[in-house]
């Protein structure tokens, strides 16, 4: 049985644009589809960072797919982490086999670990999660809530949400268009105009890595 290890720290990298546009160009557009959820297989590399200030256990993960010439989206970079508990040690550059879960614009990203944890460890059930789709519930649930995330950048969601939120426009700039419609609605009212200062100052106070992107 496989050791399946989610990785973390995804909302602060730009992990969705990496592997969507890596999966793009090995297998083509119609096999990325946030239709329903589907899942690819990726091969992704694990460094250990030692000189972590937060963590000098942290390992890495990273995608080293090659950037077509000319194009504006890396396929290579930072993902994420593994999680402090998932009793992975390395100490080089490990090449991993992954499967990346994705659909409605949300991406779940698991590791194959069974070359360096032992099979009875707390992550081995993750396979069979992968196989029978055993968080279906709790993608349902997100499903049913007043709305999905959607990753953008923090300084043009601001400035949208402080001069236009008024109009609900940072919502189409992150591309929830229901929000964005029901800003329009309100629009008569003075409502989405406070809403739009309190997101835009919320965005700006929010804390990112070097790529500025933040989770709306």
């Amino acid at each position: 049985m496989q050791n399946m290890i989610e990785v973390v720290g995804m909302a602060y990298t730009d992990a969705y644009r990496i592997l969507r546009n890596a999966v793009v160009d090995r297998d083509g557009p119609a096999n990325w589809n946030n239709n329903g959820y589907h899942y690819h297989n990726i091969e992704l590399v694990l460094i250990p960072e030692p000189e972590n200030p937060y963590d000098q256990n942290a390992i890495a993960v990273y995608s080293e797919y090659p950037t077509p010439a000319n194009a504006k989206i890396k396929r290579s970079g930072r993902i994420g982490y593994l999680p402090r508990n998932s009793g992975v040690e390395i100490v080089e550059r490990t090449l991993v086999n992954a499967v990346i879960k994705e659909g409605f614009k949300n991406i779940y990203v698991k590791i194959d670990a069974s070359d360096f944890i032992d099979e009875t460890a707390a992550y081995k059930d993750f396979d069979e999660e992968l196989e029978n789709d055993s968080y279906q519930d709790f993608e349902e649930q997100r499903s049913n809530q007043y709305y999905y995330k959607t990753r953008v950048n923090k300084f043009i969601f601001a400035f949208l949400a402080l001069f236009f939120g008024f109009f609900g426009i940072q919502w189409f700039y992150a591309k929830q268009y229901s929000k964005g419609l029901w800003y329009l609605v309100l629009c008569l009212t003075t409502i989405p105009m406070f809403l739009g200062w309190y997101q835009g100052i919320k965005a700006l106070l929010t804390k990112t890595d070097d790529s500025y992107l933040i989770e709306v």
